[in-house]
């Protein structure tokens, strides 16, 4: 079974092979009988915890210059924590959190357009039911299960489904697609699993098992939303980093300490219409990397 991640850059419409981190711990851990026997100790809080924390320390930013170039990250781009000195970032979990310099990754004007939340991998689906397998060829995961409430879970019953995972090289914030209100807050326990295909090939329920943060919204244009961030292994945290209960769109929502992540979004059936394209690579079981901010689909009420 191949390990190789392919993927469909949106901007230049080409396939493009992902260079994963950790790739050999992540095989190890899910294709070998040794790493299935010690998964429990990775994919349990207590190390990601640790793991995630040591991020934190000073001795941890002699590791990102060597991360930048493994993966050719575009610097440029973003916004330096302490420009003037020689080293710009004082933890590899400052430079993981960096920011976007202000208008590169502008949101759609229209109220019409719903943008991408995040700058990630998606798989988007029309309509998530019985007949409809997600993530992969042969499981079925309801939307009631990753709420774990089944009066909420209605709001969203026949709608779509957006999935955009985010590796360890990507920008780890997530913003608001839309102006409006939060309703609800909540949190579930659970593993934190990584999210990597590599992962998904041998467990299809690790976005049931993996701790989840859940915020139900109403929005102006798109109605109501479910926006869940999902945790992974060695992610330290997952910062919700916005105030009160009235949001803008583009204006950011939280963040990921170190670690790949997935956020999932749900929405009302005949509120949301998504872009063909994705859909397309969705159906034939790739995923799209897409911008933040870049345009994925629109309402199809306004």
């Amino acid at each position: 079974m191949s390990d190789e991640i392919n993927v469909i850059d949106r901007e230049n419409s080409k396939e493009i092979t992902e260079k994963v981190y950790g790739q050999w711990f992540l095989s190890w851990l899910y294709n070998s009988f040794p790493g299935k026997m010690f998964a429990p100790f990775f994919t349990n809080k207590i190390f990601s915890r640790i793991y995630g924390s040591l991020q934190d320390l000073p001795l941890s930013q002699n590791k990102y210059e060597s991360f930048i170039k493994s993966f050719d990250i575009k610097m440029e781009e973003y916004i330096l924590d302490h420009p003037d000195e020689k080293v710009p970032y004082k933890t590899f979990n400052d430079f993981f959190i960096r920011q976007f310099k202000d208008n590169s990754r502008p949101f759609p004007k229209q109220d019409k357009d719903f943008p991408a939340f995040s700058e990630g991998r998606y798989l988007i689906y029309e309509e998530i039911n019985d007949k409809v397998v997600f993530p992969i060829k042969g499981h079925y995961l309801g939307v009631q299960q990753i709420l774990e409430n089944k009066e909420l879970a209605e709001k969203f019953e026949g709608g779509p489904l957006i999935v955009s995972r985010l590796c360890p090289v990507d920008y780890h914030r997530f913003h608001f697609p839309d102006n409006g209100k939060i309703v609800k807050s909540y949190r579930t326990s659970g593993k934190l699993n990584s999210v990597n295909p590599i992962a998904l090939k041998h467990n299809p329920k690790l976005y049931l098992e993996n701790e989840r943060h859940i915020t139900i919204m109403e929005t102006n244009n798109f109605g109501t939303l479910a926006y869940i961030e999902v945790g992974a292994i060695c992610v330290g945290k997952i910062i919700q980093n916005y105030k009160g209960n009235d949001f803008s769109k583009g204006q950011e929502k939280g963040y990921f300490l170190f670690g790949g992540s997935t956020v999932l979004l749900f929405a009302q059936k005949g509120k949301l219409s998504l872009d063909q394209d994705i859909l397309d690579n969705t159906k034939n079981h790739k995923e799209t990397f897409i911008k933040l901010g870049a345009r994925i689909g629109q309402s199809s009420t306004v």
